[in-house]
């Protein structure tokens, strides 16, 4: 909810409206610029970033949702948002979080990386948590900057987002309206169903460090590692705006149209495509595109 708008907005209203009149749960998670001791507010500027509610289904079966926001000078996750997943984890808890994350990373769609989406991308792929985002349109829209910040992550043994998308219903804020459908319970049947991992706009976002590791790997000598690593350095891309020529110092990718970048990017991903991974599972690569295909059995709710 914006500082300047009347809180609840009209379209929250709405949407409450709406669910009532068709006997849906309804959670909001928000971030309301409000503060009231009724829910927990033990002065004039305390707010949670995190919040987190309980939907208890059939057979005892528990889905939380979760609201997170991830403050820019914060650990990308933070401690609660971590202790939450262990929790959930260990009680074999359904798990859906939206979270605005303010972090950047291909993955779910930024068109660049910061060290927060780094940490962040980390965590996911070291924890059970999942990416539900899709696509690349824009979750932030704001005066001055414009990117995917909002995640919506979710714990795959237990439940499934469905149908995850950014909706053009205007929110009455810089961040969108975000609509997925999430089945939880467990129920097997015959069939399968691929999913894929694809790794999106590599090329220009590889790590030059991990390029010079992988040279180092295959025996290529400290001085021609020296001059590659000259190579990347005080590079600047120029460009024209509407308001003028711009510059922007490049820090990572490998550089296109060159005898060498196809050499230095296929020495680099030759370690991805030679993964010792599950059997069900493959790596499928072609140019700069790269692929984890994984085939199994199709999960649905009870």
């Amino acid at each position: 909810m914006s500082h300047e708008r009347e809180a609840p907005s009209d379209e929250l209203c709405r949407l409450v409206k709406e669910a009532e009149q068709r006997k849906l749960a309804l959670v909001i998670g928000s971030d309301a610029n409000s503060h009231h001791t009724t829910w927990g507010s033990s002065d004039t500027n305390h707010r949670d970033d995190l919040t987190v509610v309980a939907l208890e289904g059939c057979k005892d079966e528990t889905l939380l949702f979760g609201s997170c926001y991830m403050p820019h000078d914060g650990e990308a996750p933070q401690t609660e948002l971590r202790k939450l997943v262990e929790t959930a984890a260990s009680k074999k808890h359904a798990l859906v979080v939206g979270t605005d994350a303010n972090a950047h990373h291909p993955v779910w769609g930024s068109a660049d990386i910061n060290d927060r989406g780094e940490s962040l991308f980390t965590y996911i792929l070291q924890s059970s948590l999942e990416i539900a985002n899709r696509g690349e349109e824009l979750t932030y829209v704001g005066p001055t900057s414009k990117n995917v910040l909002d995640l919506t992550l979710y714990t795959s043994r237990h439940v499934m987002v469905q149908e995850w998308e950014v909706l053009s219903t205007p929110s009455f804020s810089d961040h969108r309206y975000i609509s997925f459908r999430a089945i939880s319970g467990t129920r097997w049947f015959e069939g399968t169903e691929e999913y894929s991992l694809i790794v999106r706009n590599a090329f220009n976002t590889v790590n030059w460090a991990k390029i010079l590791d992988s040279l180092d790997e295959i025996g290529v000598s400290p001085y021609l590692r020296a001059m590659i690593r000259s190579y990347f350095e005080d590079l600047v891309l120029d460009y024209d705006t509407a308001v003028g020529r711009k510059s922007y110092k490049v820090s990572g990718g490998v550089p296109q149209d060159s005898v060498l970048g196809p050499l230095l990017w296929n020495n680099m991903y030759d370690g991805v495509l030679r993964l010792n991974i599950p059997n069900g599972a493959n790596i499928i690569g072609f140019v700069d595109d790269v692929s984890v295909v994984i085939t199994t059995k199709k999960q649905i709710g009870q």
